[in-house]
């Protein structure tokens, strides 16, 4: 649990860096909060209440938890040595749809965009980090790096 609400408490801090289980762990928790959340925007029957997507109790999460989650994905991109501007490859199938929505064919476009972007992001995000220190900050795994064998 401990490493799930670390994105929380360090939700301010674009530098330095994250591991995977930091990433994951906190992406995790995201995803049964938002089950959760939606189940009870569902059950009292408020889905799709705010913009037609979301329950307000899924939206108020959503809002809460935007700024951790760019955080941590700019600090896990920190981790494999990559800028953190990589996130606006996400904006890729926005301007794309804006450009082909019209076209014959051009949702499956759209959709091929959003996959790529898709893997190219959990490929980054699966990545182990780099060992030793790199641009953006200090080894966080150094002291399992170094530890004797049978003492991690």
């Amino acid at each position: 649990m401990e490493w799930a609400l670390l994105p929380i408490r360090r939700y301010s801090e674009f530098s330095g860096r994250s591991r995977r289980k930091e990433f994951w762990s906190f992406h995790l928790m995201l995803f049964i909060l938002s089950l959760i959340a939606s189940a009870i925007d569902g059950a009292l029957g408020m889905s799709a209440l705010v913009l037609g997507l979301y329950g307000p109790l899924t939206f108020l999460l959503v809002v809460v938890v935007i700024t951790p989650q760019l955080t941590v994905s700019i600090r896990r991109l920190h981790d494999t040595d990559r800028s953190g501007w990589w996130l606006l490859l996400g904006l890729v199938p926005m301007a794309v749809m804006g450009v082909i929505a019209f076209v014959p064919l051009g949702w499956m476009v759209v959709g091929l965009a959003t996959a790529v972007v898709a893997v190219v992001f959990i490929y980054f995000f699966v990545l182990d980090g780099t060992a030793g220190p790199n641009r953006y900050g200090a080894d966080p795994k150094k002291a399992e790096r170094t530890a004797p064998v049978g003492t991690a």
